[in-house]
């Protein structure tokens, strides 16, 4: 099962990548098609976010999508009832804190997570993900999608990554793609969430408002940037909730991106740690980011 907010569940079932580098891909992209961030993550109330939801799917291994089905694309694919679960709200939570950094964004939301007859979340997993991000290769053409946010993932004892996330991930990069996660929420003595482990994705870990690496946040293993951690978020009902954690700061990096992209995902993540700043709490070091909204 994976993970949003809080979760101490491990499931073996991906296997260990290394690093391979690129050089980037500059692909084509349709006329007139905005730039747009793809959001891998649970339902979502599509009717508070009509004018950034610009395409819609849903992928699920267990229980279904609006359809009844196990696949779903376009009009309604990603939404869910109005629910107070913390897996079903999570999606809204992140895209709206997306729209805080990056008003105008475009939004092609995937859900992952499949709803029984009584509106219950199924369980999903990394093989999920894969699925995901799969359709993202195949149709990041068609939808000019400019950057991947995953705001989810598990912790394992080592970082276990599918030969199929580190294909696509590839194949991202070379398109100046990037892949963004979040470093998890399980406290600084756990591992980073996978897939955020991995090299090739750019992982996420959360600071507090005085510049603090905050204790919940995974940091044992590689975190690429700390951001932060706190925004006030539309909820599915339409009410406003604080709420803080490495989704949603991971949620802020990809509206910058989307934004600030250079030609490549190297120049990018260059520019990123030339405006870096140290931070640490009594456990871990590592570099924070001050994004300029």
């Amino acid at each position: 099962m994976l993970c949003l907010i809080d979760c101490h569940f491990l499931i073996n079932k991906i296997f260990v990548l290394g690093l391979v580098l690129f050089t980037v891909q500059t692909l084509p992209t349709q006329a007139n098609t905005p730039l747009s961030i793809a959001v891998i993550d649970s339902g979502i109330n599509t009717s508070l976010f009509k004018d950034n939801i610009v395409y819609e799917v849903c992928l699920v291994s267990e229980f279904t999508c609006p359809n009844g089905k196990q696949k779903m694309e376009g009009i309604g694919a990603a939404n869910t009832p109005i629910s107070t679960n913390k897996v079903l709200s999570h999606g809204t939570a992140v895209i709206s804190a997306i729209l805080q950094s990056n008003p105008s964004a475009k939004i092609v939301m995937i859900r992952i997570v499949g709803i029984d007859f009584k509106g219950n979340p199924a369980d999903y997993y990394l093989e999920d993900i894969d699925m995901a991000l799969s359709w993202v290769v195949k149709n990041q053409k068609k939808h000019n999608i400019s950057v991947v946010n995953i705001s989810q993932g598990n912790t394992f004892a080592t970082c276990r990554i599918s030969e199929t996330f580190k294909k696509d991930v590839q194949t991202l990069k070379k398109r100046n793609v990037p892949v963004i996660t979040p470093a998890g929420n399980d406290g600084n003595n756990k591992p980073v969430f996978s897939p955020g482990c991995w090299r090739e994705t750019i992982s996420i870990g959360a600071v507090n408002s005085v510049g603090t690496i905050q204790s919940y946040s995974n940091a044992q293993g590689k975190v690429d940037f700390y951001l932060k951690d706190n925004y006030t978020v539309t909820t599915m009902d339409g009410s406003k909730k604080d709420t803080y954690g490495t989704s949603v700061a991971t949620a802020s990096l990809s509206a910058w991106w989307v934004l600030n992209k250079l030609n490549s995902i190297q120049e990018t993540y260059a520019y990123l740690k030339s405006v870096e700043k140290p931070v640490s709490n009594d456990f871990v070091k590592g570099t924070y980011i001050e994004l300029e909204q």
